[in-house]
């Protein structure tokens, strides 16, 4: 039987925020948007949580993506009036990897309640104040989950290349000339960047978020799980959405659990043998 995973988790924009109980984000955590992961609503907030603990040990999670482009001009039109003609074709291409090699990755995970959503509303003033300025129409995230890279080694390398070729050929027919002319340039350029680390202190890897609903009343009123946009995989795609509805309130539009990878041409994997696993993007 195949197992396809689903990206429910979010990466952080770089690899430098430290773990709980020092770092900024922790289960509990209330966010604008998962992409406002630096600036969160309640960051001196602190819970006393029972979540559930995974490890995984020598973990290798890889990314590639690669682009291409062109564009070409023909200018046949002038060749017919004068014999003169012209031609321009430009070439992009870039690619980009990254490798990320973990002794352990750890994740933590835990279910709130509506209660303890209340609370962690009702304590943070500056959600109170985020979601007063919108009238309530803005919901805000609450973190659930974190993934805490420990030994962690990275490597990366970016390349790019391009190509101009211009070209002017001139038909001596229309000139009364039994021969033709033609001069081609096509100059390219090139580049390639690369870096890493061999260890790293301890960071949270990826987080994962639910979306909390809150009445013009102050009260939550709705919770469900929040993947768009979402770049790690983990769980199983297919797995119901969690969502729980209080007060009788009506059904809005829910978002949809698509998978957005790293880019259109990109394809992602997991495989795992006893406690090593490895994730692919290619």
């Amino acid at each position: 039987m195949s197992i396809n995973l689903k990206k429910t988790y979010f990466f952080l924009p770089t690899l430098d925020t430290p773990p709980p109980p020092s770092g900024p984000l922790r289960l509990g955590t209330l966010l604008m948007s998962p992409s406002q992961s630096g600036t969160p609503l309640n960051p001196d907030s602190s819970h006393n949580l029972n979540p559930i603990t995974t490890t995984k040990t020598s973990v290798t999670y890889s990314t590639t993506s690669q682009h291409t482009a062109a564009f070409s001009l023909l200018n046949s039109f002038l060749s017919v009036l004068s014999g003169l003609g012209a031609n321009l074709s430009l070439s992009h291409s870039s690619s980009a990897s990254k490798t990320f090699t973990f002794q352990t990755l750890e994740t933590l995970e835990f279910s709130p309640s509506l209660d303890f959503l209340q609370s962690a509303v009702n304590s943070a003033p500056a959600a109170v104040d985020y979601l007063a300025k919108s009238r309530f129409r803005k919901r805000v995230y609450v973190i659930t989950g974190l993934k805490i890279a420990r030994g962690a080694q990275m490597s990366s390398v970016r390349q790019r290349a391009g190509n101009v070729e211009v070209g002017v050929n001139v038909d001596g027919a229309a000139a009364g000339m039994p021969v033709g002319v033609g001069v081609d340039v096509a100059p390219g350029w090139g580049s390639e960047e690369s870096g890493g680390f061999g260890w790293s202190d301890d960071f949270v890897f990826a987080f994962r978020v639910r979306r909390v609903k809150v009445s013009r009343a102050g009260e939550v009123s709705r919770l469900e799980e929040y993947t768009r946009g979402a770049m790690y995989e983990d769980g199983v795609k297919g797995a119901r959405k969690t969502e729980v509805a209080v007060k009788g309130e009506e059904e809005d539009e829910g978002v949809g659990l698509s998978e957005l990878g790293f880019e259109r041409d990109v394809a992602s994997g997991v495989s795992g043998i006893g406690d090593e696993e490895v994730v692919w993007v290619a």
